[in-house]
């Protein structure tokens, strides 16, 4: 179902994310409601003035092409020089863990102590999934959640 502002600013009917038909709505509230006004369309909206105004800059700029107002991505854009940390400490990880079969911030302790070399429990918690050293097990908590989930279906089947 398109909405007016969808009708408005979309009518070559480009497929738009969530955010992107919420920035839409605020468009067309800005341009059709408040007539050009962006103090009285973020006080209305809820937003702030500055976020409203640089939308609308974009928006304009791309000759009010509504894919300009998807969300930029957040992933990093280079991963490339990322500190990685060296093979010697990835294999003592994973003998560690063998050996003793201990977690994350055990294993980071004793890696400091006997052999001096650092890495964070999140690291070594990381090259553990990466060789597939943990075991992804249900919590008792999750698991009488799900007995219950199942027991509330067979009787509501009944």
């Amino acid at each position: 179902m398109q909405t007016r502002a969808e009708n408005l600013f979309n009518p070559y009917r480009y497929h738009l994310s969530a955010e992107a038909k919420k920035r839409l709505r605020w468009m067309y509230l800005l341009y059709s409601e408040e007539e050009n006004n962006v103090t009285r369309a973020a006080k209305k909206i809820g937003l702030s003035r500055q976020w409203l105004s640089e939308l609308k800059s974009v928006f304009e700029y791309h000759r009010k092409d509504p894919r300009s107002l998807e969300p930029e991505s957040k992933t990093p854009h280079h991963t490339d020089k990322r500190q990685k940390i060296p093979r010697e400490t990835e294999n003592k990880i994973i003998e560690i863990r063998d050996k003793y079969g201990w977690g994350k911030d055990p294993i980071s302790v004793v890696l400091y102590r006997d052999y001096r070399l650092r890495a964070s429990p999140s690291t070594v918690n990381r090259y553990l999934h990466k060789h597939l050293r943990i075991n992804p097990k249900l919590s008792e908590r999750n698991k009488k959640a799900w007995a219950e989930k199942k027991l509330r279906e067979s009787l509501k089947e009944n």
